[in-house]
């Protein structure tokens, strides 16, 4: 039996699992990356010294950036391992992992208690989360387009941006909760570690939810064959460079954006123009909402009229928009025009809803997962987790607010390039699969 008959046949309520089962570990991937983000300033004090106050906030935003070093490690291991082994497999070890990560650094005692010990033991968590989550979005992406019914692989990769949308929705939520409903004297003692507390808890879920799920179909006719590849890995980098340069370029316009708008901007609103962190806050939950409703629209257009169609003009649009809003903002530091700003949130949707299927379709079912994975990875580590403190950097070093754009701006460039790299029928959405 074909993939495609194979794909046709799975029953309704297998796909329900299969989506749910690949975005949880998603959402409790960027659940505990914003919160992380946003509470960045509170977690400098915990676990660095008071004496640091000048550079406590970087060296914070530095260990939030070195998880993302682990990422390609990750991704490499977990993508070969969900090649050689299967979906299903690999996506019950990533999230195992990710709730141990998460559950260290939700105890991890502070800077007062064990000195230098403190950031040690955030660095160690930060790894493992890296380390894990750089399988996560290779390994669920892929597992969702490989359950898609015939034309609807962008509606399903989209699931995990929706995901990923809700999650920096509800992570918000928590900090603002956090920073408003408690003392600054209570967050620091204990009120930061409740959401870490939350994410830990949501893993062993994770990991039953996903060990009831089915095989992909397409991997499952590849064991059937015995046509698994061998080596992804070298396969990938023999046979599919163009794909895997192509990918990255369209990941790092997406992540760079994200990041900025959802991370950066609320520090640089609250430590650099003196707008209350709850304001920003709550525009980014605002966001993140417009995003989880527009994400899965775009992600249905794709399947209609191609992924290109759909990123192309939204990356242009939100590059000039935000180029003249962060403009006004800088000028005029109002909670409106930074709620304004943040809105453009809703550009984000149509750029990342096609993405996901566009750069797992153009690769083939026997190293799909490495591929993606590998330039996910590489292009989040590089473009993304690293974000805040560059442009934090950046600000600091020029003196100039706009930096931030100016990056975002490159980015898109880069981004832009790697769609041109992919050649029909990838680009065009429906006639693949």
């Amino acid at each position: 039996m074909s993939a495609l008959a194979e794909t046709s046949s799975i029953l309704p309520a297998m796909r329900r699992r299969v989506v749910i089962a690949s975005v949880i570990g998603n959402a409790l991937e960027w659940f505990d990356f914003i919160v992380y983000g946003i509470l960045a300033a509170t977690i400098a004090r915990v676990f660095f010294p008071a004496e640091a106050s000048e550079t406590r906030l970087l060296a914070a935003l530095a260990l939030f950036g070195i998880g993302f070093v682990m990422r390609p490690l990750g991704g490499i291991f977990f993508g070969i391992y969900a090649d050689r082994y299967g979906r299903r497999a690999a996506l019950s070890l990533v999230i195992l992992l990710m709730g141990v990560g998460t559950a260290l650094l939700a105890a991890a005692p502070g800077y007062a208690a064990i000195g230098i010990g403190a950031p040690l033991l955030v660095l160690a968590a930060r790894m493992i989360q890296g380390f894990s989550v750089g399988g996560e979005f290779g390994t669920a992406t892929t597992t969702l387009i490989e359950f898609a019914p015939p034309g609807r692989r962008g509606l399903y990769g989209s699931f995990q941006m929706i995901s990923q949308a809700l999650s920096f929705t509800l992570g918000g939520l928590a900090a603002f909760l956090i920073t408003t409903s408690l003392s600054a004297e209570a967050a620091d003692s204990w009120g930061w570690r409740l959401p870490f507390i939350l994410g830990a808890l949501v893993g062993p879920i994770g990991v039953y939810l996903r060990r009831r799920i089915d095989e992909s179909p397409e991997f499952a006719d590849l064991q059937a064959t015995g046509k698994q590849s061998p080596a992804p890995l070298r396969a990938v980098f023999t046979s599919h460079k163009r794909e895997v340069i192509a990918a990255f370029g369209i990941i790092v316009a997406g992540t760079s954006t994200l990041y900025v708008l959802s991370i950066y901007l609320p520090l640089f609103a609250a430590e650099s123009l003196g707008l209350p962190m709850r304001h920003a806050q709550i525009g980014l939950a605002c966001a993140n909402v417009l995003i989880a409703i527009f994400v899965p629209v775009a992600g249905i257009l794709s399947d209609r009229f191609g992924r290109r169609a759909i990123i192309l003009p939204a990356l242009v649009i939100f590059s000039a928009l935000l180029l003249v809003m962060m403009h006004r903002l800088i000028g005029d530091p109002t909670p409106e025009h930074l709620f304004q700003t943040q809105m453009l949130g809703v550009f984000i949707a149509f750029i990342f809803g096609p993405a996901p299927a566009l750069v797992a379709e153009i690769f083939p079912v026997a190293v799909r997962s490495t591929g993606l994975s590998i330039a996910y990875n590489l292009a989040v580590a590089l473009f993304g987790g690293f974000a805040p403190f560059l442009n934090v950097w950046l600000v600091q070093t020029t003196g100039d607010g706009m930096a931030p754009v100016y990056y975002v701006l490159a980015c898109v460039i880069v981004g832009i390039a790697g769609l041109f790299m992919i050649q029909p029928p990838a680009t065009q959405g429906r006639n693949v699969q």
